[in-house]
């Protein structure tokens, strides 16, 4: 899920196969999403590792003067249960561009469904 800042047509989402594979998932904001949490779900193969980029063509991250956004990436179907965060990216954790990377693994019900959602630090692990 993604909690926009005040300039979300700045920003996009991108997941990638770590190995260089195809694009697996992207996601870009319109004007008027302004501050607006938004959240998707998108089902990847069990086992990859991935590459999330989030692109913020501002240059200032999801922060500050301009509300305090951020990007998570959950393992299941609920982008409120943080119980199984696999990636995070928040507020000024980068400029420009900020990446993070994943395994997906298998949730309790056995699925592979990825959800992303809201602010934390980034897990042990995970680079931004």
């Amino acid at each position: 899920a993604v909690q926009l800042d005040q300039w979300p047509d700045e920003t996009s989402v991108e997941f990638a196969s770590a190995d260089g594979g195809p694009r697996l998932a992207d996601v870009d904001f319109k004007e008027g999403m302004s501050g607006e949490f938004y959240s998707r779900t998108f089902l990847l193969p069990l086992g990859i590792d991935v590459v999330m980029t989030v692109y913020d063509n501002g240059g200032d991250g999801m922060c500050c003067n301009y509300g305090n956004g951020y990007v998570k990436v959950l393992a299941g179907t609920s982008p409120h249960d943080e119980s199984q965060l696999l990636a995070a990216l928040a507020g000024d954790a980068f400029e420009g561009e900020g990446t993070a990377t994943f395994t997906v693994g298998p949730v309790a019900d056995g699925s592979a469904a990825v959800a992303a959602v809201g602010p934390v630090a980034p897990p042990a692990g995970a680079t931004a």
